[in-house]
């Protein structure tokens, strides 16, 4: 072999035994997915639990009805009749019943105009000649109620009972005990109304009857 084919084998020969650049590269690790590398990867979310349904609203209890407002202590709850336009108010607290009336009544003789009678243990007053004797021009009355004082010795007659609030006590002026004649204790200007002291009027009652019959109401 010449001196020229042997240069050119050993070239050769070194050309193969000579690394390239990507034979001394080294290979990528990350190309390829490691074993720690996919442990890390996140886990899939747990589904979130569904809300729980809201309660149903309690129903709304229904109000209870308001009672009846009672009277309070500074008012006067009466009992209400009229007589020639006036109104006369009577304190239930000295109210003892309240009865039909006709005219048919155990009539004594000689009785005063305002007395009508008697009937059962009670006797009868003609309203409005006894409180009104000067307003009152109606013929005496044939059929009513008989309202009862006190203890039922006496009861006012009246033809009609009508209907009113209590009185406000505080705005009931009363007269001095000498100026209450004939049981009238107070009068409402405002409303024409006049209230009864019905302790003075028994005992003005009394005082008038006749001779003859205070034997039965002792």
């Amino acid at each position: 072999m010449t001196t020229i084919a042997q240069q050119a084998l050993a070239e050769y020969f070194n050309v193969l035994l000579t690394p390239t650049d990507a034979d001394a590269e080294p290979r990528d690790s990350g190309s390829l997915p490691q074993p720690a590398a996919m442990a890390a990867l996140p886990a899939e979310p747990e589904p979130e639990p569904e809300p729980e349904p809201e309660p149903e609203p309690e129903p709304e209890p229904e109000p209870e009805p308001e009672p009846e407002p009672e009277p309070g202590p500074e008012s006067l709850p009466c009992l209400y009749f009229q007589l020639a336009g006036v109104t006369v108010a009577l304190p239930l607290a000295q109210l003892s019943g309240v009865e039909p009336w006709s005219a048919a009544l155990d009539v004594p003789p000689a009785k005063p105009d305002w007395l009508l009678g008697r009937q059962g243990a009670t006797w009868a007053i003609d309203s409005g000649r006894w409180l009104l004797p000067s307003r009152y021009q109606d013929e005496r009355p044939r059929r009513g109620y008989l309202l009862k004082l006190a203890d039922g010795q006496f009861g006012l007659v009246c033809q009609q009972i009508i209907e009113g609030a209590p009185l406000d006590a505080a705005s009931v002026q009363w007269r001095a005990p000498q100026q209450r004649r004939r049981g009238i204790g107070a009068i409402l200007k405002s409303t024409q109304c006049v209230v009864l002291d019905v302790p003075t009027l028994i005992a003005q009652l009394q005082a008038k009857m006749p001779l003859t019959l205070q034997e039965s109401i002792r």
